[in-house]
């Protein structure tokens, strides 16, 4: 039995490495029976006249690995749970020894054959990648993925987003396979827990960039989740209903499906109880450019936050539907996932996303403006129905050896109808300057069709590579809107009764040709050259109500334009990359290089913007941009358990069509905004240093995390308000309390950020716990009648998790989170905005006896500083009960209460450069419901 030990010993020991002076480099590529990669299988080279000289490594998602190590004889062992482990003698006598396609094979032995012993390594960084071992974070057998992840340091979810080492996760691998696009959170709500076998953390390089080696930008953090060998073939899933009073359900169905390379997974809900298991992307098509523009917030450059305020004519989608739990929200959706090896050449990813969500939300909002101390109240009625459809496919071909197509489509269509009553007032020292009842509707279609195809060629001289990117992206949307309002000031009455019709569309096209070719065993020279076009149109007719004809057809000149941009941009240069230190020339395809690489590229742009206006006059204009863009990355390993990355790069962004189109929006009539055609591009700095290391004889993790980015022409906001007299801006008339934003490019925008995060295990209590510590300093420049403003926002948070490894049968995750909120604006110095935003949560699963489930969660939300007419300090507390029964506990019959003190809330804090303001909206208030699931699987181990 002593060789089914050999897995654990193995991975506690592949990274205790002892420093060795590193002259030759091992690789190969370790893959199973059926050729396909072995991701996660330990690799431990052991000298055979010193014991205490190990090298470990694990592999990635091709199966490769990597190892710089010191001459002489090894004994070379690989692993993988699941399969046989393979012991060789090597000698290693020269600067590069490649194993070449190293094969496991599977074992044929039961699983409850096999004796797990030896202490866990919760955490090991494989080069740029950390690797969480999920034995060492225990969860219930009824936790999803995204429950293990909670209790993992450097992650974080919560409102609908997740977070790793301190960035968003684009998107979620399955075994190195695209699963669900890029929605993180419908891939971790559709995999048990118990499927997990390792969660790896990584920047998922462009697959061009994969080719070079070359980091063109365009990573993304990535979570790739590799599963269990014996859940690799077999179905397992289950189905869920519940009902409850006040009509309250839920109806939840999962189905994975797992054949080797061939998966399919299905998932299908339906509910009442405001449960989104999906992320906010399934609405780009519609909140892009078209959200609620009025009160400084749609409108506005890159960088600063804000809930939009006003609506226009696509209605309040952006904050109510998705990502949080505002308002009571109807939710019916199914998503499909397939992933599939056709031959021995094409590789099929596909996935299709539906959802529909019915929103009624009652919002109540105080705002308090920098600079006369204006203030603004709102409230707000919505009921809103939002349609999206989702598809996304990734097809890659293997001509040869040499040449390779990889295609990937997307496609989304989505419908928007929303209804909105709203109340506003604003008001200076106590005395009212204006006040406004509207009412709007607004119904909007749109849909995003996207295509890249990259063609890359891999030349007989190893190194040279040539590829080719093309992509092309088109986001049509028309809508319709009716508005009807009356606003008030002084003594007089301003009535409007109007119709909106509006057709916009961009278009993308750009290429990226990028050769490499080696320069000795080391330095790799990449040259490339990237054209790009992008067309914008915007036509907005605005008729007001004729009462002589009883209908809307009086064209109102001042609130329709007919509007097109076009911005070329011809960017082109080049760079180096370098190996430092030992080892052997960089393998074009295996990704991003490993060990010590410095990277140095260089591009130049020159970009013209051209804004077309047909109507209600004819105007052009027209700008040329010229810009150096270079970038810097330096990659180093320290020692064999850390990881060292800094990387400064620059890049410019464009104004939207929204941005430049010189119309004016009055859907929130005392919120005015305006575009502005004369808009520059953003010039953009950003850098990071990210510092990982892992102690595994102690099972500890630290990460360090250093960013920040300076914007030049940064699109701020500039905000004029009419106090107690009529003013006229642009030739835009203001009754006093009205205010006018439009966007204007100001210097100064700067953010600074760190992060870290340690981890490390409590043996005595069984548990693992992460500690995290952040800061963050920004300040934003905006102008408030015509005065320059600084507004400046520092923040302190702190928190921590603590999640037991006490047994399946007991299991907790407690976290607490801080947040010192700062904000201070230069043209309001005494102005006091410091609030504190405090939440702690517990989630409690306990077994006591077979069959018995005790359930509860605890959250408790305090904020100190805000608005005296908001609940600050509130509990959630939720608990169930539950009966398994069945064979293999299969079936669960049980009662489940939420809220049971009734004090739900949903609260927040927005600050600008122009303003600050505190939010609130109605939420789910207590319910109690019977549930009924079912859990099915039968398993083929070995295949």
């Amino acid at each position: 039995m002593t060789k089914h030990f050999i897995y654990i010993i193995l991975l506690a020991m592949s990274t205790s490495t002892l420093a060795q002076s590193a002259q030759s480099r091992l690789n190969g590529q370790v893959l199973d029976s059926t050729s396909a990669p072995v991701i996660g299988a330990t690799v431990l080279l052991t000298n055979e006249n010193d014991s205490t000289i190990r090298y470990g490594s694990t592999t990635d998602l091709s199966g490769n690995f990597q190892l710089s190590v010191a001459p002489g004889y090894y004994q070379l062992q690989i692993s993988f749970i699941g399969f046989e482990s393979l012991a060789k003698r090597l000698l290693i006598n020269h600067e590069e020894v490649n194993l070449g396609k190293v094969t496991l094979h599977e074992q044929t032995l039961a699983l409850d054959e096999v004796a797990v012993v030896g202490k866990l390594i919760p955490v090991i960084v494989n080069g740029d990648t950390t690797e969480i071992n999920a034995k060492a974070y225990q969860t219930n057998p009824d936790a999803d993925a995204s429950d293990l992840l909670e209790k993992m340091p450097t992650i974080s979810i919560a409102n609908g987003s997740v977070q790793a080492e301190g960035e968003n996760v684009k998107k979620v691998l399955v075994d190195g396979r695209p699963f669900f696009g890029s929605d993180p959170n419908a891939a971790l709500k559709s995999l048990p827990a118990e499927v997990v076998d390792k969660i790896q953390v990584f920047d998922d390089l462009s697959d061009q960039a994969k080719l070079t080696g070359f980091d063109d930008g365009n990573s993304e953090k990535t979570i790739n989740i590799v599963t269990k060998q014996e859940f690799r073939n077999g179905s397992f899933g289950k189905i869920t209903g519940g009902f409850g009073a006040d009509d309250r359900y839920k109806l939840n169905g999962l189905l994975n499906s797992f054949n080797d390379d061939q998966r399919l997974t299905v998932v299908a809900q339906s509910n009442n109880i405001n449960e989104q298991n999906f992320s906010t992307a399934d609405l780009a098509g519609v909140t892009s450019g078209n959200s609620r523009r009025g009160g400084g917030g749609g409108r506005r450059g890159g960088g600063g936050p804000g809930r939009p305020g006003g609506g226009n004519i696509s209605g309040d989608i952006n904050d109510f539907l998705v990502g949080s739990q505002n308002g009571l929200v109807n939710t019916n959706a199914v998503g499909i996932n397939y992933t599939d090896e056709i031959g021995d050449k094409l590789t099929l990813n596909a996935s299709y996303f539906f959802n529909q969500t019915e929103n009624t939300a009652h919002t109540t909002l105080e705002r308090q403006y920098f600079g006369e101390g204006q203030n603004y109240t709102e409230d707000e009625l919505v009921a809103a129905t939002n349609q999206n459809h989702r598809l996304n496919m990734r097809m890659k071909y293997e001509i040869d050896e040499q040449n390779t197509v990889i295609y990937t489509p997307s496609f989304t269509l989505q419908r928007y109808q929303g209804l909105s009553d709203l109340s506003t007032q604003t008001t200076q020292s106590a005395s009212t300057l204006s006040s406004a009842l509207t009412n709007y509707s607004s119904e909007l279609r749109s849909y995003t069709l996207s295509n890249r195809l990259l063609l890359q060629h891999k030349f007989s001289k190893r190194g040279r590579t040539l590829s080719l990117n093309l992509s092309q992206n088109y986001d049509p949307t028309n809508a319709s809107s009716e508005l009807y309002s009356d606003t008030y000031y002084d003594s007089e009455q301003d009535t409007l009764d109007q119709q909106s019709d509006l057709e916009q569309f961009d278009q993308t096209y750009s290429a990226r040709l990028m050769y490499t070719e080696p320069l000795g065993q080391k330095t790799m020279l990449m040259m490339n050259y990237k054209p790009s076009v992008s067309f914008s149109n915007s036509d907005q007719l605005t008729h007001d109500f004729d009462e002589s004809t009883q209908a809307y057809s009086t064209l109102n000149e001042s609130l329709s334009n007919v509007f097109e941009s076009r911005y070329m941009a011809q960017e082109g240069g080049g760079g180096i990359l370098y190996r430092m230190g030992s080892g052997g020339a960089f393998t074009p395809g295996s990704g991003r290089p490993r060990g010590n690489v410095l990277m140095i590229n260089a591009n130049y742009q020159y970009a013209q913007l051209t804004t077309y206006q047909e109507y209600p006059a004819a105007a052009e204009t027209s700008k040329q941009f010229a810009a150096l863009l270079p970038m810097v990355m330096w990659r180093a390993k320290p020692s064999t358990n850390s990881d060292l990355r800094i990387m400064m790069r620059t890049s410019t962004s464009v104004p939207t069509v929204n941005q430049l189109q010189n119309v004016l929006d009055n859907t929130n009539t005392t919120q005015l905004s305006i575009g502005n055609p004369l808009l520059d591009q953003q010039y953009q700095y950003n850098f990071f240093a990210r510092y990982n290391l892992t102690r595994p004889e102690k099972a500890q993790t630290l990460f360090l995390m250093l960013g920040g980015s300076v914007t030049n022409a940064y699109i701020g906001t500039s905000t004029t308000t009419a106090t107690n007299e009529i003013k006229t801006v642009d030739g835009i008339t203001l009754a006093p309390g009205v205010q006018l934003s439009k966007p204007v490019n100001l210097d100064g925008y700067y953010n600074l950020r760190a992060l870290s995060t340690y981890g490390l295990p409590l043996g005595l209590l069984k548990s693992n716990l992460n500690l995290n510590f952040s800061a963050q300093y920004t300040r934003t420049p905006g102008l408030i009648n015509e005065q320059l403003n600084y507004t400046y926002n520092p923040s302190l948070s702190w928190g921590a998790v603590l999640s037991s490894g006490v047994s399946k049968r007991l299991d907790f995750t407690l976290s607490s989170s801080s947040t010192i909120n700062f904000t201070q604006s230069s043209l309001s110095e005494g102005l006091n905005t410091n609030y504190l935003s405090q939440q702690t949560k517990l989630k409690f699963y306990w077994n006591p006896w077979d069959g018995l489930v005790l359930r509860t969660n605890f959250n408790h939300q305090l904020y100190a500083g805000l608005s005296d007419t908001f609940d600050d300090n509130y509990l959630i507390w939720s608990a169930g009960v539950a009966y398994k029964f069945m064979s293999n506990d299969r079936a669960e019959l049980g009662l489940e209460a939420f809220d049971l003190l009734n004090q739900n809330q949903s609260i927040s804090r927005t600050s600008t450069e122009t303003y600050f303001e505190d939010y609130q909206t109605n939420t789910l208030q207590r319910y109690v419901m019977l549930s009924f699931k079912y859990n099915f699987g039968k398993y083929n181990v070995g295949g």
